[in-house]
């Protein structure tokens, strides 16, 4: 509260009527608070506001916020600006989808423009960021404008720093300046000159992957944009290599597996780029074949290569499909599958297609094969009689591919009968055990 009083006569009337005198009369304060600058000043404290909206915001620190703006309206604040000078100047604002754009004035006896500032889209109307500028700016009192002339946006604060000048705006004032006209946005170290950097694709890396497993025969080149002194380091499992070049250098002689590369530069000691490599070495191969005597067909599921070479009773077929379907003929069928690397491996394997079995050698010695045709979840089974009927071997498994062994070599040399069961048909036939 404040108390006036008045004894005199020196304020006069328009009309000649001497002002009378009071003692400790009771004035209402009706001038708002004074912002102190430097300080910070929030939104909603404004003396006189012209067409925005106060609100709450989910902000650091909670509180109010100005939003809802329009091109025209604006906002006068009362200030004291303590000293002439350099401010960096902080703009605390929210802004959906477009760029909105303030101006900021002084108003006394005239308007000047202190500055005008763009805000870019923050993605939401409460994700809040700080856009930061500089302007020189008067001492003394006045009334501080924020007028809206591009909308969209909310406001929560701004704060004013005093600072020293600081021309090309990289946060480094001109006494300590060294490098005093570096482009804005430029990266700069404590005394403003540019830091060291390199374009994204400066390197051009490219891995060749071991042609096969364990051939340590993979590598990894290198090729630089712009030529300068380069250290490349290259670490991995029981590997750690540096090399030093000016444009171009390659690793060899490398095992498959996942390698770290990092570049150093000696006229940049600060500069570090790393990447991680994989060089990949190719997989063994893996066959799985289902048989089919309803079909007379076996199908192939091949991994581990990219052009697979599928060959049948020697005629042989490039597939680059993970899947293939061979189509047998009647009798024994010798499939074969390899890729265009044999360190990969190769895959063989016989299927019968017939009413009989086959069996080899004969005669025979210590072991003979049986070649059956089969159909899915069925057994094989093979029984050997003598002259006399008397069953010397009986053998049994599940249902397979390729040949069945018998050891013989404890039956007595002579003539044997040998029975074989296999699906829906029986097989006989004589062998001679030497």
């Amino acid at each position: 509260m404040i108390y006036v009083s008045y004894n005199g006569n020196n304020i006069i009337a328009t009309d000649a009527t001497i002002h009378a005198t009071y003692t400790d009369k009771l004035v209402i304060n009706r001038i708002g608070n004074v912002q102190q600058i430097p300080g910070t000043i929030e939104a909603e404290s404004f003396y006189i506001n012209n067409g925005l909206t106060v609100e709450t915001t989910t902000d650091t620190g909670g509180g109010q916020s100005i939003g809802y703006t329009n091109t025209g309206d604006y906002l006068d604040y009362l200030v004291n600006i303590n000293q002439s000078g350099n401010y960096r100047i902080e703009y605390r604002y929210a802004e959906n989808s477009t760029t909105g754009q303030i101006t900021l004035q002084l108003i006394n006896a005239d308007t000047q423009n202190i500055e005008t500032v763009s805000l870019p889209p923050t993605g939401g109307w409460q994700i809040w960021q700080t856009k930061n500028s500089q302007a020189y700016i008067p001492s003394g009192r006045y009334y501080l404008r924020l007028l809206i002339t591009q909308p969209e946006f909310n406001v929560n604060w701004l704060r004013f720093t005093y600072t020293e000048a600081d021309d090309d705006f990289d946060g480094i004032p001109n006494s300590a300046d060294l490098c005093p006209n570096t482009p804005q946005g430029t990266v700069v170290d404590f005394s403003g000159c540019p830091l060291f950097t390199l374009a994204q694709n400066n390197f051009a890396i490219t891995t060749t992957g071991e042609t096969c497993r364990n051939s340590n025969n993979a590598s990894i080149a290198i090729t630089a944009a712009t030529n300068h002194n380069y250290t490349a380091t290259l670490t991995g499992t029981s590997y750690n290599q540096s090399a030093n070049f000016t444009a171009n250098t390659t690793f060899s002689n490398l095992d498959g597996g996942t390698y770290e590369l990092c570049f150093t530069l000696a006229e940049a000691p600060a500069y570090k780029q790393c990447y991680t490599l994989i060089v990949n070495q190719p997989a063994d191969l893996s066959v799985l074949s289902r048989m089919s005597t309803a079909d007379k067909t076996v199908t192939l599921d091949l991994e581990g290569g990219e052009t697979y070479t599928v060959i049948l009773n020697g005629e042989a077929v490039q597939t680059t499909q993970s899947t293939y379907v061979v189509n047998l003929l009647p009798g024994e069928n010798t499939v074969e599958v390899k890729t265009d690397k044999d360190c990969q491996g190769k895959y063989a394997q016989s299927f019968v297609l017939d009413s009989k079995a086959i069996i080899y050698p004969n005669p025979v010695t210590n072991i003979v094969n049986v070649l059956a045709s089969y159909t899915e979840n069925s057994t094989i089974s093979v029984e050997i009689f003598d002259t006399l009927g008397k069953r010397m071997i009986n053998k049994t498994i599940p249902s397979q591919t390729g040949a069945m062994q018998v050891d013989v070599s404890a039956l007595q040399a002579g003539v044997y009968m040998i029975k074989v069961v296999s699906g829906t048909y029986n097989t006989y036939s004589k062998i001679v055990k030497q």
